[in-house]
């Protein structure tokens, strides 16, 4: 049976504890992240510029980067099977 060792519990290979692997900092992290990205989406709103119309759209950024960040993915999950190799391809 595997016990796990105290650098596993750790997560750091030297047996410190960092600042991240503390649940309560990583939350409020990520806390500040969201809080960040609703004021910046929120100002987004209220300033329209851009060289054509689409652009003066609402949220028209954001929808944009989440269509394309989608089509990256379903490409990338398109392309496994045919860039795929076996799992000892290197080791011959």
């Amino acid at each position: 049976m595997h016990q796990p060792s105290e650098v596993e519990e750790t997560g750091s290979d030297d047996g410190r504890k960092y600042r991240l692997d503390d649940p309560a900092h990583v939350r409020r992290l990520l806390r500040g992240f969201t809080i960040s990205c609703g004021l910046v989406a929120l100002g987004g709103l209220f300033v329209k510029s851009g060289h054509f119309p689409i652009e003066k759209t609402p949220a028209f950024y954001p929808v944009y980067g989440f269509l394309g960040c989608t089509v990256i993915v379903l490409a990338a999950k398109a392309a496994r099977p045919i860039l795929m190799r076996e799992e000892d391809y290197y080791d011959r």
